[in-house]
């Protein structure tokens, strides 16, 4: 009789010694720690074992409940009252709403939990530190606080060095590598945001912040665009809330920020100084609110004024006076020209700086293309040549060459008109790679060789018009599936068959759904099974898994039950009576030795046709891949290499324990097959011995597919967990083989992903170490080509943002930043190239912005070096000596 006098609340650590004591001298007739019964509930350390809301205890037989909780005469009545697991009884599993699973089988327990094999939980230690802390292998955290699955996150799969959770606020907290951040704030996707691409320094809850926010902003306020406004090139200040703040002598005259600040105030004829502002009236006309539109006769002189002629420093290009510094034109090549092309037609020549380009044929706002930052070797009409590894592929060039070859497995892109007018880009693939799904912005996605495919084809349907996507196979393997996504996945050479198809008859049936149903899927292919092979369960997935030639079971059976072959007819055979064999396919007493045929225990094997020299071993050549030499040697591993440069290796049975090791020692699980003339495959990052003796590491910067070679990572890239990754903005890969990328050295750039070289920083750029694009010099200052900082500007001369230092004209002087050139005031004269002006001689004036000074005449008197008169006003009196008022 169980007597409870009170319900002791469970995990209440302080009661363990006092429910101790109430149940061993009180339940079950005062049983002690040697009772089974009681002993369930104990762990080595005679610590009572707890868990959370237990409803049901497993048992190969059956399972109680806490309704029912007798089993073999014991009572688990405590498992339901104290929320205690079970953790000793046979074959016994508790089960609770969070998944926790107590087991007698299980040999590893931590902290009262029973867990896997530490290896297949990547756990290396378990010790109540710290509050139950595990230590995870290298590469793994247990992100998800749960120590059942154990170190359960592979840290390089998610941009992370380690995830750390904590279960009092439940919050996932992960430290990722350097160029990543958490920007969702979904550990489960890991550190999914790459800084670099987006121009970000950081990204928290969804809010970026820009790495130069002097030349890049979030103008949008989408964090997945990253910093996507390009301020320098829109000539703004800043860019937030997609309101834009424009640059001195720039204006964002149509109020739409995507174009920035688009109307040069200098130069414009009808936004002259400030943007001409308006309304629309209720019936649509435009009604002027402030004018700045130059008037008929008057140009705006490339100073932001209404006059009749240029200011000095500015050029006639078409209609307009441009400013030759902001607008990047080259005055001494020429400026800008009028002249006629070979139908008599004017057109105006814009000569351009060094990495500018008039490509808009627009000479009215000079030299507006930026060749580096576009890709672009140079642009004429609309026409853009790119640099080496990228292309123009949308056919826009206001975007540059915005394809990158290199990481996307091309080598070139065309267009191609489709019959409803729309343009197709098409990409000429790199060796092994395929665009399969037929979308060129995410590149030549498929490699043919990890898919045991040579070719991939996309055909489309001449009545309804839908596309479909075929693989050409290497020699046994075939894409069963229908998805060419998996590659062609079916080893037919394995699976014993000499052809498997989609079984397109089946799959098309009413109520049939091969892509969903497990019971269609093992009928979605449709195979043909070689001699002496038969599929007898229906199941394409396992192959020809009979053979009827010694079957006891299925003697005789040939074919498949879903192929048309006369062979199908008999795919089950027949089972042997007792005592006999099964002989070429062929019940009897003795096996036919006359046609080659041996009794191995209870079977006759055809040591021919299955490639074994005895019962124990292979012939050579041949090896067993599955460990079970009933179904023969089923691996030709010499043709394997000839043919499709998969090396097995040769497991001889002393190496295996070395083997197992040097696995392990790489962190790789993997089951050996035991036995004599056993065989298996190096793992992806590994490469067979040439001896076939066990498998090597691949050298730096190489990777492997299983059982294959080394190959090294190409240009722009380096190996990174087994795999080549895209070297990031602002680094180069130029050799093969790379381990890490090189960061681009001062006064270079890499603006894209997978480069392998830096371009120059050109003239009037200048760039730090690892930088992903040039910055233009700020005002006053210029910089050569490939430089690592900028010069300030020499005495009387000026630069614009990213200008080259020009020389103040006569009659101006330089300001002490060098950002402007002055007026001389009335009274004052300069020659080109001033820091200031010299005031005019005595008996001399001259006019605001004058060259030189101008005598009086005879029988006057200059006044204060602005005028001459033929009298003194009042207060002064006239000099004869020097003709000056004094």
């Amino acid at each position: 009789m169980r007597i409870i006098s009170q319900h002791i609340p469970p995990k209440k650590r302080s009661m363990r010694v006092c429910l101790f004591l109430f149940i061993s001298s009180c339940m079950l007739h005062a049983c002690s720690l040697e009772d089974p019964a009681y002993g369930d509930y104990i762990n080595a350390n005679k610590e009572l074992i707890f868990c959370d809301n237990v409803t049901a205890i497993y048992f190969t037989e059956g399972s109680v409940t806490k309704n029912n909780p007798i089993y073999n005469n014991i009572d688990y009545s405590a498992a339901f009252i104290y929320n205690m697991c079970p953790t000793i009884a046979p074959n016994c599993v508790a089960l609770t709403d969070n998944t926790h699973i107590c087991t007698a089988t299980c040999t590893n327990v931590c902290y009262g939990e029973c867990v896997s094999d530490y290896a297949d939980i990547n756990i290396i230690a378990c010790n109540d530190i710290d509050g139950k802390t595990i230590t995870c292998a290298d590469g793994y955290a247990n992100c998800d606080g749960n120590i059942s699955n154990g170190c359960e996150y592979l840290l390089s799969s998610a941009n992370a060095l380690d995830c750390i959770y904590d279960n009092t606020s439940d919050v996932h907290e992960l430290l990722c590598d350097e160029g990543w951040a958490d920007c969702d704030g979904d550990y489960m996707n890991g550190c999914e945001y790459d800084l670099v691409t987006n121009r970000a320094l950081a990204c928290v809850n969804k809010t970026v912040t820009c790495l130069d926010d002097s030349a890049f902003s979030d103008c949008d306020g989408n964090y997945r665009t990253g910093c996507e406004y390009d301020i320098v090139s829109q000539h703004a200040v800043s860019c937030e809330h997609k309101r834009v703040e424009c640059q001195r002598g720039y204006g964002d005259c149509n109020k739409l920020y995507v174009d920035g600040c688009e109307v040069d105030l200098n130069s414009s004829q009808t936004n002259c100084g400030a943007c001409t502002l308006f309304t629309i009236d209720a019936e649509g006309n435009k009604v002027i609110q402030e004018n700045h539109v130059c008037a008929q006769g008057q140009v705006c002189n490339g100073e932001g004024l209404c006059t009749e002629n240029c200011a000095e420093g500015s050029v006639v290009c078409g209609a307009s006076c441009v400013n030759a510094v902001s607008n990047h034109i080259d005055v001494p090549a020429g400026g800008c020209e009028l002249q006629t092309d070979s139908n008599g037609n004017p057109f105006t020549q814009v000569y351009c700086v060094s990495n500018y380009s008039n490509c808009d044929d627009n000479p009215e706002n000079g030299c507006e293309y930026v060749l580096s930052t576009n890709n672009a070797i140079s642009c004429e009409h609309q026409q853009v040549i790119c640099r080496d590894y990228f292309g123009d592929c949308d056919g826009n060039y206001s975007n540059g060459c915005e394809y990158n070859f290199l990481p996307n497995h091309a080598i070139a892109c065309t267009r191609q008109s489709e019959d409803d007018g729309s343009t197709k880009v098409i990409l000429d693939c790199a060796s092994d790679f395929a665009d399969c799904n037929g979308d060129y912005t995410d590149g030549c996605e498929f490699q043919l060789s990890t898919h045991n495919a040579t070719a991939c084809t996309r055909t489309a349907d001449e009545t309804t018009g839908e596309v479909s996507v075929s693989l050409t196979c290497l020699a046994n393997k075939a894409d069963c599936d229908n998805n060419y996504e998996n590659g062609c996945e079916y080893d037919l050479l394995i699976s014993h068959a000499s052809a498997c198809t989609y079984n397109k008859a089946y799959c098309s049936q009413t109520d049939v759904d091969c892509d969903n149903q497990q019971e269609d899927i093992k009928k979605r292919g449709l195979i043909t099974c070689t001699a002496p092979y038969a599929n007898v369960d229906a199941d394409y997935q396992n192959g020809c898994e009979i053979d009827g030639s010694w079957s006891l079971q299925y003697c005789g059976a040939q074919g498949s039950a879903d192929s048309d072959d006369a062979l199908s007819e008999n795919f089950k055979g027949k089972a042997c009576p007792g005592g006999q064999v099964c002989f070429s396919g062929t019940c009897g007493y003795t096996c036919d030795k006359d046609n080659g045929y041996t009794l191995c225990t209870d079977k006759c094997l055809n040591f021919k046709t299955l490639h074994l020299s005895s019962c124990t071993a292979c012939i050579e050549g041949y090896c067993d891949f599955d460990g079970n030499l009933e179904n023969g040697c089923e691996v030709n591993y010499v043709m394997l290499d000839e043919q499709f440069g998969v090396k097995l290796i040769k497991l001889q049975p002393e190496l295996v324990d070395d083997i197992e090791r040097f696995l392990k020692m790489y962190g790789i699980s993997y089951d050996l097959p035991k036995g004599a003339d056993a065989c298996f495959v190096c793992p992806p990052g590994l490469t067979p011995k040439p001896d076939r003796s066990g498998c090597n590491i691949c050298p730096p910067g190489n990777y492997s597919y299983a059982g294959s070679k080394c190959f090294p990572c190409q240009l722009g890239t380096y190996l990174k967990n087994n795999a080549c990754e895209s070297c990031p903005l602002g680094t180069y890969a130029a050799t093969t083989a790379s381990t890490a990328c090189s960061k681009c050295a001062a006064g270079t750039y890499a603006s894209t992903k997978n480069s392998v070289s830096c371009a120059t920083c050109p003239a009037n750029t200048y760039s730090v170490v690892g930088a992903a694009e040039c910055t233009p010099c700020p005002e006053g200052s210029s910089a050569t080509a490939g430089s690592a900082s900028c010069t300030p500007c020499a005495d009387g001369t000026i630069s614009s943002i990213g200008g080259t230092c020009v020389e103040c004209h006569a009659g101006t002087y330089a300001n002490d930043k060098h950002t402007e050139c002055h007026a001389c005031p009335s009274g004052t004269y300069s020659s080109a190239g001033a820091t200031e002006c010299t005031p005019c001689p005595v008996g001399s004036i001259s006019s605001t912005g004058a060259t030189e000074c101008t005598p009086c005449d005879e029988g006057q008197y200059e006044f204060l070096h602005i005028s001459c008169l033929s009298s003194c006003p009042d207060d002064y009196t006239a000099n004869t000596a020097t003709h000056a008022c004094e």
